[in-house]
């Protein structure tokens, strides 16, 4: 019966302890010189790895397979990139190149853009992802990155903007484009000597007040006058009296005198409306016996 070296057997359990590998591949560049430090672990030429290289490489192969089922990617290939290095036993070193390759092309990439409200891009941006890892400045580069859900944080000239984003895994160079809103500008404060102006003054709507009743006005007035006239036309015309025409007399005029007040109660109206400080000019209300009469005074 054959024997395995007891290095061997740990190394095996090791492979064999998560089962086969259920997650397919990207592609993805990352120099192995990022953990050539890591194998650095004294190895004798005659004797093979030491103890505590081969551990460390089975630590290694399993933490792989154990980051690429959990989509971890970056994680797996700083894992397989370790146990890949010739130093190692060659029994793993076959899976962990042949991992690399496949990690290589399963990694997403992204690729961060800033722009602010008229569209024009902007590379002055500071960026943080999921709170901990920071990008020093916004650069255009693609970037490597985990598949899943991601939070972005983006700064920008004492402006922030965030967004959350789902990395598709295998697919490259996708795209996260955020706008910055215009940065508000405080109200400017008057001129010296510049009187601050005012809104619209409630008084305004006055006229509009007398022009509604001046059109009540006309209405009742007209209609009763009216009705009072087809009465007498009835009952005395063509030879009715002074005393019995002075009513339908008086209820014409002062239907006129109401329309008159609605019109120029109503231009008012929109004349102060549309000025610039909404202020009303001051009015006169006269009435007698004759009639009425309203009279603003306004300077233009």
């Amino acid at each position: 019966m054959t024997r395995v070296p007891h290095f061997d057997r740990d190394l095996l359990a090791a492979r064999s302890q998560l089962g086969p590998l259920t997650r397919t591949s990207r592609i993805f560049t990352l120099s192995l010189i990022l953990l050539g430090a890591r194998g650095a672990v004294a190895q004798d030429a005659t004797t093979g790895p030491s103890e505590e290289l081969k551990a460390e490489c089975a630590t290694a192969y399993a933490e792989a397979q154990r980051n690429r089922q959990a989509g971890k990617q970056m994680e797996a290939l700083k894992n397989a990139v370790f146990c890949a290095q010739e130093a190692c036993p060659q029994l793993l070193v076959g899976d962990c190149t042949r991992w690399i390759g496949e990690i290589e092309a399963s990694m997403p990439t992204i690729v961060l853009e800033a722009r602010d409200d008229q569209g024009n891009p902007l590379s002055n941006v500071q960026i943080a992802i999921d709170h901990q890892r920071s990008i020093a400045w916004l650069n255009g580069r693609a970037w490597d990155i985990d598949p899943g859900e991601h939070h972005f944080y983006f700064e920008h000239d004492g402006r922030s903007v965030e967004r959350r984003f789902v990395v598709v895994e295998g697919k490259k160079n996708q795209r996260l484009v955020v706008t910055f809103p215009r940065t508000q500008q405080p109200d400017q404060a008057p001129a010296p000597g510049e009187p601050e102006q005012a809104g619209k003054s409630p008084l305004i709507y006055v006229p509009l007040g007398l022009a509604v009743l001046g059109g009540a006005g006309f209405a009742y007035f007209g209609l009763k006058g009216n009705a009072a006239y087809d009465e007498l036309e009835g009952d005395c015309a063509p030879r009715c009296s002074d005393a019995e025409l002075d009513p339908v007399r008086r209820d014409w005029l002062l239907a006129d005198v109401s329309l008159g007040v609605s019109v120029v109660s109503l231009g008012v109206f929109g004349w102060l409306l549309l000025s610039s400080d909404g202020s009303p000019p001051p009015a006169e209300v006269d009435v007698s016996p004759a009639g009425a009469a309203v009279r603003y005074r306004a300077r233009f």
